[in-house]
């Protein structure tokens, strides 16, 4: 899931900057197209799209300027001026990603869009899952480990580890070398009073079994809880994530709405045009014919 949200946070950093670039151009292009007084409507309707586009993918304010190019700063940085632009890049520090300007220092602070809502994703999600997936394999290492060390098996060793001690993370955990290349070495059992193999032993094997609903001091809890709640965080953050992009789409759809009301074009509202404009034509013609049937009528007498 890293992988792929890592993957997804390039590619739309990259769809960014190309972005910046192309209204940097239609800048460019509409300047020069209404230096003659001209509007230059297509260009306007493509650069718009541009602007909503970039603005899905992080949080932007525009300003036109009188020559008819815009301005697009983000995080109080001017990345798209006239026909300028700034090129944008992925960067991590620490294990921290973030967006940043190609050639200079720092970050963008501001997070949102789908931008924002990737490096969340890669930031807080996935660290804060993996860390308690690690804590349950830890834990797991730990108790079963020193638990079979109480054990002797069919060789009558002792003290044996039944996991490798140094695969504490969720990624690491494996056997203990021994283990993986003879079964033989598990011990499932404790030894008898002078310290010999006992065949058939099991209290060892089901004290291991046990450790599930058993309270571990490393979790604060079972390792049962420890990853019924991970299960539980995942799907709690999933159902959150949902209703909230819910509640966005709401509000963007709203916002679209006003603006259309304001700065769209309305069927209705141009056929009333129409109809007000070849009444008025009508009238006007019906005045010029009164006007010429008039003077004839004078000009007849």
């Amino acid at each position: 899931m890293r992988q792929e949200v890592e993957n997804r946070f390039e590619v739309a950093v990259d769809k960014a900057s190309a972005l910046s670039e192309e209204i940097a151009n239609l800048n460019q292009q509409i300047v020069s197209t209404e230096g003659d007084g001209t509007t230059a409507g297509d260009l306007r309707d493509t650069r718009n799209r541009a602007l909503d586009e970039l603005a899905s993918l992080l949080p932007i304010q525009v300003v036109e300027r009188s020559n008819g190019s815009v301005g697009v700063t983000a995080s109080g940085i001017s990345i798209v001026d006239g026909a300028a632009s700034l090129a944008l890049e992925t960067r991590s520090s620490g294990g921290v990603w973030g967006v940043a300007v190609q050639g200079r220092p720092g970050l963008l602070q501001e997070s949102g869009g789908t931008i924002g809502g990737l490096l969340d994703v890669l930031n807080t999600d996935v660290p804060a899952t993996r860390r308690s997936l690690d804590d349950l394999a830890a834990a797991l290492v730990g108790e079963v480990n020193t638990l079979h060390a109480t054990g002797t098996n069919a060789a009558g060793t002792t003290g044996a580890d039944f996991f490798d001690a140094s695969g504490s993370t969720a990624s690491s955990i494996a056997l203990d070398g021994a283990v993986s290349a003879d079964a033989d070495v598990i011990a499932a059992g404790t030894p008898d009073a002078s310290g010999n193999f006992r065949a058939g032993a099991n209290d060892v094997a089901l004290a291991i079994g046990a450790l599930r609903d058993a309270d571990v001091a490393s979790l604060g809890h079972t390792m049962g809880e420890q990853f019924q709640g991970l299960v539980s965080d995942i799907g709690l953050a999933v159902r959150s994530s949902t209703d909230k992009a819910a509640v966005h789409r709401s509000l963007s759809d709203q916002a679209d709405a006003r603006r259309l009301s304001t700065s769209g074009v309305s069927v209705d509202e141009e056929l009333v045009s129409m109809i007000q404009f070849q009444t008025a034509y009508q009238a006007a013609a019906r005045v010029v014919t009164a006007a010429d049937e008039m003077l004839r009528t004078l000009i007849a007498m």
